[in-house]
């Protein structure tokens, strides 16, 4: 029952956890974007703004692709918080792997990223490998910045491209 339970709460608080990234992503997001942007400051904003009103619809492909067109656009320190947007869309789908490796591909683009690193181990948690993300998370704090962005390079081109206008591994670094 306890067990039961533990996980019942776990799945509970990434579920409270992914509510509140998705209502706080656009705002979160717009300051850095702000500052980073190559592309029209009003057309990431507008992707964003889209894709987390088809999030909301249960749309997940089409919000993830809007989210690939604003990370093709934004540099990579803005990159995190569109990546947790996208490991969302792949949790609410049920493809719980995918989510898993977005996350660690945003942890590898931002290691100090708090949120990622909360969705990531209450992740593995609900599926009952939390020392994987124990593990997962020491080893990122042991790399150097250039071992950071060959792992983020071997996530980003591992992941499924839904669209040619995603952005490849290299781009805007």
């Amino acid at each position: 029952m306890g067990r039961c339970l533990r996980r019942f709460l776990s799945f509970l608080i990434l579920q409270v956890l992914l509510v509140t990234v998705a209502g706080a992503q656009i705002w979160a997001v717009q300051a850095e974007v702000t500052a980073a942007v190559a592309e029209s400051p009003s057309s990431v904003l507008r992707w964003l703004e889209k894709g987390n009103t088809l999030l909301e619809q249960g749309q997940y492909q089409a919000a993830r692709e809007e989210y690939e067109k604003a990370l093709a656009a934004v540099s990579r320190t803005s990159w995190a918080k569109i990546l947790q947007s996208m490991a969302r869309t792949y949790y609410l789908e049920g493809n719980l792997e995918v989510a898993i490796r977005t996350l660690q591909w945003a942890l590898a683009v931002d290691p100090a990223d708090l949120i990622s690193s909360q969705l990531y181990s209450n992740l593995l948690d609900q599926l009952g490998r939390g020392s994987e993300a124990a593990e997962f998370l020491g080893e990122l704090r042991a790399k150097t910045p250039t071992e950071l962005e060959e792992l983020a390079n071997q996530y980003g081109g591992a992941l499924p491209q839904e669209q040619a206008g995603s952005p490849s591994p290299t781009d805007r670094s």
